[in-house]
């Protein structure tokens, strides 16, 4: 039975050996395969212009990729001065025509934000205005309901706003007097 059971262990161990080396074989692939994608993408980039650019990935990437681009299409600009050099800065114009449409789209995206800034300021004054009109339609009511006592004592009234309430004083202090 202990020799048995000895057998199982080494069995056990010879699968995680096994398991371990096949995960690593596995990790190594993954890895060779993203090099060689990393590869393929820097030699897109060296034949570069042609195409415009391609795809990319992410927001940042493509950044990155443009930035990248312009850099080497100055330094052919500059290597071809007006001859032979001059393929690079044709294979640059998508490039060109990416970068102006992102600042096409910077552009609609502030007058959208200057936009809803305006509509934002037009709702907080029709706010305000409405506001104001309560306010003058409370201190009207005010004055109706206390009309009486005014009448009888002959005193100062004005009032605040509409949430205020008069006191049984000779004045009621307000924005603007409507009673004298």
């Amino acid at each position: 039975e202990k020799k048995k059971k000895k057998k199982k262990k080494k069995k056990k161990k010879k699968k995680k050996k096994k398991k371990k080396e096949w995960q690593e074989e596995e990790e190594e692939e993954e890895e060779e395969e993203e090099e060689e994608e990393e590869e393929e993408e820097e030699e897109e980039e060296e034949e570069g212009g042609e195409g415009g650019g391609g795809g990319g990935g992410g927001g940042v990437e493509e950044e990155e990729e443009e930035e990248e681009e312009e850099e080497e299409e100055e330094e052919e600009g500059e290597e071809g001065g007006g001859g032979g050099g001059g393929g690079g800065g044709g294979g640059g114009g998508g490039g060109v025509e990416e970068e102006e449409e992102e600042e096409e789209e910077e552009e609609e995206e502030k007058e959208e934000e200057k936009e809803e800034e305006e509509e934002e300021e037009e709702e907080e004054e029709e706010e305000e205005e409405e506001e104001e009109e309560e306010e003058e339609e409370g201190c009207k009511n005010l004055l109706l309901t206390w009309s009486k006592y005014l009448w009888y004592t002959g005193s100062v009234a004005t009032c605040h706003d509409k949430n205020a309430t008069p006191h049984l004083t000779d004045t009621f202090i307000c924005k603007r007097p409507h009673v004298k």
